[in-house]
This record gives structure tokens, C-alpha cells and sequence, in this order.
């Protein structure tokens, strides 16, 4: 097995900090060339463990869609490139050995490639008769034409072929030891097409204005206006362009009265908006959390490559002063939270080396669910549509009551911020948690002492490296895996 050294974790530290630093001079620094790499025989729908398996190796431009076999890897010089097929050819990731080439590309053939992508998306658009409005709700919300009941109907469709899908390739596994294949019978039974008996589906008791977190781009529109909204498509396809959320069905009210006042904001500043093209530019996004407790967290995005830091310094203080006047307006939107966000650097966001400022609040804010008082830090995972999710968890509750006498115990898997245990810790005798998310396991611990809830224990880390949860010893035990997508 191939072994990182210290050695080699430093030069990648020292790659993705200057990457960071230098985020113009990144590609094309030293000549009018950059190198592909392309990297074969990798996972299909395994997009971020290749991507940080390749980070690790010392790449920083990576390119990996969920579908693809391989990976394209761009490098600054040809010595780098030659350098990198050496070191991947040959190594072991997933099962799986690696290959490697390369290719040069000068700057014009790149230029060219995204050109021609900018003229067709610009002539579809041309030639789209739909408004803009139109064009959001078909991209945000496919479905919004179709009645709820036959929307539900068509998900329902959709998962149950996903879940043969998934029947079939588990009945293909070949690999495991004779003493553990008896595990997999259940997928030879061609009698049935799913993995388990398919209920019908249950609706959300809200279906317009449920999202109580949306994240807005800060862009220009068709006619160059500045916006916050969503952009109509990815820019790997040449897409640009912003559009305003006013008629999204899905976006509360309170979240479109703040990315509306953004945009009156932004619309007044020096500063212009962020561009994917040019890679210049300040604004570039709001994080905007409303729950249905009435609290408001509001997270602003800048690119700090592309202004002064006497500058950032006056904008917080502008910022500060713009959003409690916003409060003394908007009354009934309670602003707990606004942070400002410093970790984008041009043409990458430094995700280990979070940067953000808290300008109002404490950085938390709240929600109530089930009886219950929830604390959400800004990266905390939380169900975006609470009342559907308060159906969800009502429904493993039931499914979890077993026997009225005993009272299992709950391993919560991937517990997160702790809200499928804690909604579920009076009906089973113990409750534990484990989540590789340290900020998630300290909200868990909040949650549980804001409820009075001390039936519950919680733990950071890996579930195949926990010996708690493999020792817990009960004549009932129930399981409930919640993990992220």
C-alpha cells in the first residue's frame, strides 16, 4: 500500500497554500501552456474521495465528474506533469490500479473551448421564449408545473428503479469471504425488484416557501444587472448569468426579503460583483438560513483577492450598520446571525481553513422541532424543510417502538447535530450518536443539554473505528444511518 511521509504532506500543504495565495498566477504563471493530466481507472460516482485522494498526492486543479472513469488534473509545467504520471501510474485506489498521461494546452485552446460553450449558451438563451422567472422554477423546481400527489408519484418511480439499481450490483459482489456471502442472499431473489417492501410516499404538510436555507450567487443578469439569485446553469457549460428568486415557490418569503436587500446593497457599492470569467471582482454569494422558529442567519461571501484589506474592514463595519437597520424595518424576521465569509481567494475556497467574521449575534441561531429547541451553527447540516422533516422522524419513532416493554437502545449513525435522537430519546432507554463531524458533534452536546436530555451520548469519528458502538451490549438494538449525500 502507498504511504503518505511527512515529507510529502508538507509539499502538498506548501502546493495548496500557494494555489491559494496566488490564485491568478496559478496557471499559465510561467509559460502560455498548461499540462493535462489525465488520471484513468478511477470510481465511478466517487467523486469527492477521488478528489481528496489527488489533493493528497499533491494536485490542486482537479476536474472529476460523478459519471467518469477518470479525472483531469492541471499543472503549471511539463516536469510537474511528468512528475505526477510517475507517481500515480501504478498506485492501488479503491481496488482499482491507476494510470496516468498527459497532454499540453496552450491558453488560446482554452479560451477558445469556454468561447465557443459562452456563444451557445448566449444563443440559447437568446432563443428561449420562456421569462426568467420561468427559467429558475424549470431549474430549481422541475416539477412545479405538476400537481403535488402526481410529483410524488414520479419520485416515487424514480426511487424504486434506484433502488433495483442498487439490488442488482449487490447481487454482482463477488468479493466477499464465504462466512459473510450469506449477507447478500436476499439480492439473488429475482421475485422481487426492490431492496425492501416500497410504502407509498408521504407529502410534505407545506409545499411552497418550505426551503429554510437557500444559497444566493451575487451575478449580473441578462441585461447585466446586478442580482442575488440563482445562476441558470453551470458555468463549466458557459452559463453566467443570475437570476432574481422573487417567484421561486420554494424559497420562504423572509429569505427573499434579504437576498433582495443584498442586491439594493450591493447595487449601491464601489465594489463590483464576482465573475467566473475574469475571475475578478468582490461580491460573490450569501448563505441565508430562515427557520420556522423565526431566527435568520445570514452568511456574505466575498473574494478577498480583489480588495484591499483596509477595505474589507470598512465594508464590515458598512455591513454591521446596513443589516440592524434591516432588523428595525423588518420586524418580523429575527436577525440573530450575519457573518461575513473571507476564505474565497479568487478561484478556490479554502474549505479546511474556514474564514469568517461574526459582524451581529453569536453565530447560532434556532429552531424548534417536535417539541424540541435545536442550536444550528453556520455549517451545521440541518433538514431543509422542517415540517416534512418533523413526518420523517415521526415515522422512524414509530417504526423503532418494537416492543412497548423494552426500550431498545438507538445507535444514531451519522447523528450530525443530533435531531433524529434527541426527537426519539424518550422512547428508547439510551441514545448514541456518532458523527466524523467535530462541529456537529459539539451542537449534538448543546442540543442535548438545551432539552434537559441526559439519556444521550455522543461521539466524533468514524463508525467503522468506534469500539463503543461495536460493544454496546442490550437485548434490543436499533440502528438509524442518516448519511450525508
Amino acid at each position: 500500500m502507498f504511504k503518505f511521509t511527512p515529507s510529502l504532506r508538507l509539499n502538498v500543504l506548501r502546493v495548496r497554500q500557494f494555489a491559494s495565495q496566488h490564485p491568478e498566477k496559478w496557471l499559465f504563471e510561467e509559460s502560455e501552456y498548461i499540462y493535462q493530466v489525465k488520471v484513468d481507472n478511477l470510481p465511478v460516482n466517487d467523486t469527492t474521495s477521488s478528489s481528496s485522494f489527488l489533493r493528497i498526492m499533491g494536485m490542486c486543479s482537479i476536474k472529476k465528474a460523478p459519471k467518469w472513469t477518470y479525472a483531469y488534473v492541471n499543472l503549471k509545467t511539463e516536469q510537474e506533469a511528468i512528475d505526477a504520471v510517475n507517481r500515480l501510474t501504478g498506485l492501488e485506489f479503491k481496488n482499482e490500479i491507476l494510470s496516468a498521461n498527459y497532454t499540453r494546452i496552450s491558453r488560446e485552446e482554452c479560451e477558445e473551448k469556454y468561447e465557443i460553450k459562452r456563444k451557445k449558451t448566449q444563443q440559447e438563451l437568446e432563443n428561449d421564449t420562456r421569462t426568467s422567472h420561468q427559467m429558475i422554477a424549470d431549474q430549481v423546481t422541475p416539477l412545479y408545473k405538476m400537481p403535488y400527489d402526481e410529483q410524488l408519484t414520479q419520485k416515487n418511480k424514480i426511487n424504486a428503479k434506484s433502488l433495483f439499481r442498487m439490488k442488482r450490483k449487490i447481487a454482482k459482489i463477488r468479493c466477499l469471504p464465504k462466512e459473510r456471502i450469506h449477507q447478500i442472499t436476499w439480492a439473488f431473489n429475482n421475485t422481487k425488484n426492490s431492496l425492501c417492501e416500497f410504502l407509498d410516499p408521504i407529502g410534505s404538510p407545506i409545499v411552497n416557501g418550505y426551503r429554510n436555507k437557500c444559497n444566493f450567487t451575487i451575478g449580473n443578469d441578462n441585461n447585466g444587472e446586478v442580482t442575488v439569485g440563482f445562476q441558470l446553469g453551470r458555468y463549466v457549460n458557459g452559463h453566467t448569468t443570475v437570476l432574481g428568486s422573487s417567484q421561486s415557490v420554494a424559497v420562504s418569503d423572509h429569505a427573499k426579503r434579504i437576498a433582495k436587500a443584498m442586491e439594493d446593497y450591493v447595487k449601491a457599492s464601489v465594489h463590483d460583483v464576482y465573475t467566473m470569467v475574469t475571475k475578478k471582482g468582490t461580491w460573490r454569494s450569501i448563505s441565508v438560513r430562515t427557520q420556522r422558529s423565526g431566527e435568520a442567519m445570514i452568511n456574505i461571501q466575498i473574494n478577498i483577492s480583489d480588495i484591499a484589506v483596509e477595505e474589507i474592514e470598512k465594508e464590515k463595519i458598512k455591513l454591521t450598520e446596513f443589516w440592524r437597520e434591516f432588523q428595525e424595518k423588518e420586524t418580523d424576521i429575527k436577525l440573530k446571525t450575519v457573518l461575513f465569509n473571507t476564505s474565497f481567494v479568487g478561484t478556490k475556497r479554502e474549505y479546511k481553513d474556514e474564514k469568517w467574521d461574526i459582524l451581529i449575534g453569536d453565530g447560532y441561531i434556532h429552531e424548534d422541532m417536535m417539541g424540541l429547541k435545536f442550536r444550528i451553527s453556520n455549517e451545521a447540516f440541518f433538514q431543509v424543510n422542517t415540517p416534512a422533516a418533523e413526518k420523517l422522524f415521526e415515522k422512524c419513532a414509530e417504526w423503532c417502538t418494537l416492543d412497548s416493554k423494552k426500550k431498545p437502545v438507538l445507535l444514531d449513525i451519522c447523528c450530525g447535530t443530533g435531531v433524529i435522537g434527541l426527537t426519539m430519546a424518550k422512547s428508547v432507554s439510551r441514545v448514541i450518536g456518532i458523527d466524523c463531524d467535530e462541529q456537529a458533534i459539539k451542537d449534538a452536546h448543546v442540543n442535548a443539554k438545551l432539552n434537559n436530555i441526559t439519556n444521550v451520548e455522543y461521539l466524533s469519528g468514524k463508525i467503522e473505528d468506534c469500539d463503543t458502538i461495536f460493544s454496546v451490549k442490550s437485548d434490543e438494538i436499533i440502528a438509524i444511518v442518516d448519511p450525508p449525500r
